[in-house]
């Protein structure tokens, strides 16, 4: 193992895991600390016809973010996040943690995390069905909940 210290290195070709690095310093410090990860709960039905859907939010190294996040969501029809929904008869709101910024009343817009990554949406509805909420990642990955199934 070579071990560099105090001291300024030329390094060509870098290979890291068999991939060569074609980025530069200033491009692979763009991405640190973003948001590369989503972990959904989906919460059970409750009474009110209320179903709460906790998102951590992590960066690359699986790490919880410690800075306020903004992403692109939607609302979606189907598993992969290939259809846009009709939107539930009550609704979404933002839970204890967050903040939702709709474009698109209950089906699009711009969700903001707390300093820990947390949010927190409620989806209502009277009825029966199944939504899946998508956010859409720094890197346009999508980011897909399970299944939010209204009983």
């Amino acid at each position: 193992m070579n071990t560099l210290t105090k001291a300024t290195a030329k390094v060509g070709g870098l290979v890291v895991n068999g991939t060569t690095m074609t980025a530069t310093g200033a491009e692979l410090n763009m991405l640190d600390g973003q948001c590369a990860a989503a972990v959904f709960t989906v919460g059970t039905e409750t009474g009110g016809n209320t179903i709460n859907v906790a998102i951590q939010l992590n960066d690359a190294a699986g790490a919880a973010m410690t800075t306020r996040t903004a992403l692109p969501f939607y609302v979606s029809s189907d598993a992969n996040g290939d259809a846009i929904a009709s939107a539930t008869s009550g609704g979404i709101a933002i839970g204890a943690d967050g903040l939702l910024i709709e474009w698109t009343a209950n089906l699009a817009g711009l969700v903001i995390s707390e300093a820990d990554g947390d949010i927190d949406i409620d989806f209502v509805e009277a009825s029966t069905g199944t939504w899946y909420l998508v956010l859409v990642l720094p890197t346009g990955k999508l980011a897909v909940s399970g299944a939010i199934t209204f009983a």
